[in-house]
């Protein structure tokens, strides 16, 4: 279903301004074979100065669809990828909602369609998640199938931007942030990253968790913990 193993990504703001934290995942996460979807704010938590965030997930694979016509409605739906999972998005009286596709699943793909009874204008996105929230997606469209094949953990690569209006589950390419975003790779063995924008509002990046002596004197009420999923 998913792995066990806990991701942490610190965020440090050592900047004199405020802003949103935004991480989101890197294209080369999926393999994709019908086109390129939208990168999806996944995690998103504003943070002052002298702020620190604890970023939280497991890789755990979700289908997803967010409709952002108020009032907005969503449905995150757990997906199996060893196995596979073909969900099917469809529009009755009461709103969108995945129903059973006659499709058999495809170990080590998750499958996605819209069906007949979507509009073809609408403002929907259909897609994938991870740990509860969403990654990628396509707009959804009736009768279009979406294919999306992870790849390995160990090949996982993620990106922590910093300032701009960032919505989580919409896409990224939509803002432009203030800061320069920064690629995060886990090497083997290391679960734990930290980014720290410095006073000259750029973004550091080092293997493990902010030193101990920094956690001991900060005040319990800057530091963060934001998990996939959460609302914020």
């Amino acid at each position: 279903m998913g792995s066990v193993q806990q991701y942490d990504l610190f965020f440090v703001n050592n900047s004199m301004g405020g802003g949103k934290a935004c991480v989101y995942q890197d294209a080369g996460n999926i393999i994709c074979g019908d086109g390129s979807p939208s990168a999806l704010a996944w995690m998103i938590c504003g943070a002052n100065p002298g702020v620190q965030i604890d970023f939280k997930w497991h890789v755990e694979y979700d289908c997803a669809w967010f409709n952002a016509t108020a009032p907005a409605t969503q449905q995150i739906k757990t997906a199996d990828v060893n196995a596979g999972t073909s969900v099917v998005l469809a529009l009755d009286q009461y709103g969108y909602s995945f129903v059973s596709g006659t499709v058999p699943p495809v170990p080590g793909k998750l499958s996605l369609l819209g069906d007949y009874t979507i509009p073809s204008v609408n403002n929907v996105l259909l897609g994938i998640g991870m740990s509860g929230a969403g990654t990628f997606a396509f707009p959804a469209q009736p009768n279009v199938s979406h294919g999306f094949s992870p790849v390995a953990d160990t090949s996982l690569s993620y990106w922590l931007a910093f300032g701009g209006d960032f919505q989580r589950n919409r896409p990224v390419g939509q803002v432009v942030p203030s800061i320069k975003p920064i690629c995060v790779r886990f090497p083997a063995g290391v679960f734990a990253m930290t980014v720290t924008l410095d006073a000259s509002n750029i973004l550091r990046l080092v293997p493990g968790s902010p030193p101990n002596a920094a956690l001991a004197s900060a005040p319990s009420s800057v530091k963060i913990v934001y998990r996939a999923g959460q609302d914020g």
